[in-house]
């Protein structure tokens, strides 16, 4: 098929079907609205042309550069790029479902309301993109090389980071469910509205790094080393925290109910207006820690230590003290309101039915 055979097709949306489109130079072509399926552009020169809404399906793009080609509504499903780059490309509004893209170049790439869906990205650079409002789902990104790279309401599921670059790396609101952060060093990042939900942190670095407003629900931050973090109204949800340090942290307005915190150090921290119902804080450290308005109704604090720490109208109602350590403290504190423990007692929102279909 020739150049100007294909240009018509994608003109008049005929699909194209098995052609060999190998080594053609279609520079500037507008092949916009292209549908082509099990074709072969490997080595074919798309240098200023138009693939825009184009449907490309099952087709090989092996050694191609992408850098000034227009992509923007492209579809590519199960497609093959070997030794292909996005230098610099644009990509607007554009998938790419079940494709092989391993080690491809994306670097300074400006990636807008894309997908990656099942999408193997397995040390893939994306160094110094600008990648905004995407989503990576069930993404291999094992490698992924995101130096300098600028992310922005972006979310990935499953996300292995363990060997990624990070360097540089500058994040506002990121969703990142089930990741995997174990053992970094994030001290270079900023995380402010991060979404962690899940996710493994154990024996993370994130001294002193930016956290404001992120979610930890549910995930794991043992051993983790959160000293001055600036994490104000970040939620920790049901996390573990077990042996964590965050010392002089900024946490006021956080979230820590029902967190799993036995043996962390909060000496020095603020966390005034923090939440901590039914939180394990045993034998943690609250040392020289503003608890000012407060509330740990129900908190186990058994060998905690409280010396010097500042209250003011915090709500202890019904917590565990067994050797907990409250000296030298200051400021005023609520004690346990029997009326409300046995309001709590048989609240069938906490109670659950002894048989089925109590309620």
């Amino acid at each position: 098929m020739r150049p100007y055979e294909l240009a018509e097709h994608a003109r008049c949306r005929m699909p194209v079907v098995q052609q060999s489109l190998a080594n053609l130079d279609l520079s500037g072509l507008d092949l916009s609205d292209l549908i082509a399926l099990e074709c072969d552009f490997s080595g074919a020169l798309l240098h200023k042309t138009r693939l825009s809404k184009a449907v490309l399906t099952d087709c090989q793009f092996d050694g191609i550069d992408f850098s000034t080609t227009a992509l923007d509504d492209a579809m590519f499903t199960t497609s093959r790029f070997a030794g292909a780059s996005f230098i610099g490309v644009n990509l607007y509004r554009s998938m790419f479902t079940k494709c092989e893209m391993e080690r491809l170049d994306f670097s300074e790439a400006v990636i807008d309301m894309s997908m990656f869906v099942q999408t193997p990205l397995v040390v893939a650079r994306f160094a110094r993109a600008q990648i905004s409002t995407s989503i990576l789902l069930q993404c291999d990104i094992r490698g992924i090389d995101l130096s300098g790279a600028t992310l922005s309401n972006v979310y990935s599921s499953v996300a292995d980071l363990r060997d990624a670059v990070l360097e540089g790396l500058q994040v506002d609101i990121l969703m990142l469910t089930e990741a995997n952060l174990s053992g970094r060093d994030l001290t270079s990042l900023k995380l402010s509205r991060c979404n962690l939900i899940k996710s493994n942190l154990d024996g993370a670095n994130l001294s002193n790094v930016d956290i404001s407003q992120s979610l930890f629900i549910d995930s794991t931050l043992r051993n983790a080393n959160l000293s001055g973090a600036r994490a104000p109204m970040a939620m920790f949800t049901r996390a573990d925290l077990s042996g964590a340090n965050l010392q002089q942290a900024a946490l006021s307005n956080s979230n820590f109910m029902e967190a799993q915190a036995a043996g962390a150090d909060f000496r020095g921290a603020q966390l005034d207006i923090s939440c901590w119902e039914r939180a394990d804080c045993s034998a943690s450290q609250f040392d020289k820690a503003d608890l000012s308005y407060s509330a740990l109704p129900y908190a186990k604090l058994n060998g905690a230590s409280f010396a010097g720490a500042r209250f003011r109208n915090t709500d202890l109602h019904a917590i565990e003290s067994e050797g907990a350590l409250f000296t030298a403290t200051s400021g005023s504190t609520r004690g346990t309101d029997a009326e409300r423990a046995i309001s709590d007692l048989y609240n069938p929102l906490r109670v659950a039915p002894s048989t089925p279909g109590a309620w």
